[in-house]
């Protein structure tokens, strides 16, 4: 990579600002790393991006959902395809916010000396202009970095000018719930409201989708069906071991490892012997017997033993379970009906 002085670069010209991050001629900052394999399903999207920290219940309380992209045949994503960086257009933005869609967002504060902006993962919940006319945009920021704080900042309110958005992308995940404090009569939006988020729209949309099978529910992720009895799940062998004591070793883990909090993770013992094994991508509920089936090959039953999110690994309460700290990588794919 090379380190070059900041050139002067029109904000508005998106090609020209694509071509530099392509070619890495400036150092990038904060970069979220995705993989192509999504933690959910054996179809290709993003992974590891589900901002799972944030507690989620049945009981309406939180506004994250636990579903994702499972196929890419509706129109909606040949507007607004996942993982594909977009100048910022307003229809699309509609769009997102109709969908409940959670974007990438790179933005360039006034300030900011870095030509190419900071990556905000986002819920974009309000559109509309300032008492000057300027195009504005509120967004619940779930993660990324605040120029103005000169840090990483999580879960907060943040106010973005649309001309400053160097770019978005669709996550591939979606939220179904509002995050406390929002308000679709936004204050900050004195030259009007061009569009708020409707959450009975949202869900409206999820639901359409999740119809067709173009997304998934939240149960089609979890690896449990009724307490008592035995899920059958397909997962994919990652080849590779993660060692509790020292679980960056695991090179699935150390790429992801700025986005532990994101990454589901169950740990299971064979119901016939010592073995260990981890899903990642999926949870079960403990006590839970498990059928598990790799590529096509019968692994046999499995109790789970704990189940939870990747930032616990490395503490002290997780340098190994039940007497074990090695355990087979799997990839969850999907739980069969």
């Amino acid at each position: 990579m090379k380190y070059l002085e900041r050139p002067n670069i029109n904000t508005t010209n998106f090609s020209l600002l694509k071509e530099v991050r392509n070619n890495n001629s400036i150092l990038e900052s904060n970069k979220f790393i995705y993989d192509i394999l999504d933690e959910n399903e054996s179809i290709f999207s993003i992974s590891n991006n589900f901002y799972q920290n944030i507690n989620e219940s049945d009981n309406g309380e939180t506004f994250v959902p636990r579903f994702s992209m499972k196929k890419f045949t509706n129109p909606i994503f040949a507007k607004f395809p996942p993982n594909k960086e977009l100048k910022y257009d307003r229809d699309l933005m509609v769009l997102a916010m109709s969908y409940g869609m959670i974007l990438q967002i790179q933005y360039r504060g006034a300030d900011d000396g870095f030509v190419l902006g900071r990556s905000r993962i986002c819920l974009p919940m309000c559109l509309g202009t300032s008492s000057k006319a300027k195009n504005l945009l509120r967004v619940y920021h779930l993660k990324g970095f605040s120029f103005s704080q000169n840090k990483n900042t999580d879960k907060v309110w943040r106010l973005f000018r649309t001309d400053r958005i160097m770019s978005m992308s669709f996550t591939g995940n979606f939220f179904r719930l509002t995050p406390e404090g929002y308000n679709s009569e936004d204050r900050g939006m004195r030259g009007g409201i061009t569009k708020s988020v409707d959450i009975e729209e949202v869900r409206k949309n999820q639901e359409a989708l999740a119809s067709e099978g173009a997304i998934q529910t939240k149960k089609s992720v979890t690896l449990d069906k009724t307490k008592g009895k035995v899920s059958v799940v397909e997962t994919i062998d990652s080849k590779s071991v993660l060692d509790l004591t020292k679980h960056l070793s695991n090179p699935n883990i150390e790429k992801d490892k700025d986005n532990l909090k994101l990454m589901r993770l169950t740990f299971l013992k064979s119901t016939t012997s010592n073995k260990g094994i981890v899903i990642m991508g999926a949870y079960g509920q403990k006590g839970n017997i498990i059928k598990i089936s790799c590529s096509g090959k019968y692994l046999g039953e499995y109790r789970v033993m704990k189940a939870t999110m990747g930032d616990a690994l490395g503490k002290p309460h997780l340098r190994a379970i039940e007497n074990i700290k090695d355990f087979d990588l799997q990839i969850f794919v999907k739980k069969r009906d």
